[in-house]
């Protein structure tokens, strides 16, 4: 029983760690993408990654430069997000929060790609 109660609090103290992993417990009560939930992203910034993708191919600093920008700025909202909610305690701002993780994510992709 003991070893299911440290796997148990090696997994929270693992989610807690990670801001992105902890904003989206907040938000959603798990740690975890929800697979069932569709999240869709507006067409926009999804070029805009495909953009910044094939840019990668011939500049990679510069989309670096640039992904850094952007998770800067999406992880400054999230922020935000958070702050009000601590105010308000309005649930409605967390709808936004889901949305925010997964354009944070294809940043973190564009961050993690090497040219």
């Amino acid at each position: 029983m003991s070893l299911l109660w440290m796997a148990a609090l090696n997994e929270a103290k693992r989610c807690l760690a990670d801001p992105i992993s902890r904003a989206r417990y907040l938000a959603t009560g798990s740690p975890h993408v929800q697979e069932d939930k569709k999240i869709v992203l507006p067409p926009e910034f999804l070029e805009q990654i495909f953009t910044l993708q094939m840019q990668a191919m011939e500049d990679p600093q510069s989309v670096q430069e640039e992904a850094q920008r952007q998770y800067k700025r999406l992880y400054t909202d999230l922020e935000a997000i958070f702050q009000k909610w601590e105010q308000d305690k309005n649930n409605e701002l967390l709808k936004h929060v889901e949305p925010l993780l997964a354009k944070i994510k294809y940043i973190q992709n564009l961050i993690n790609t090497k040219g």
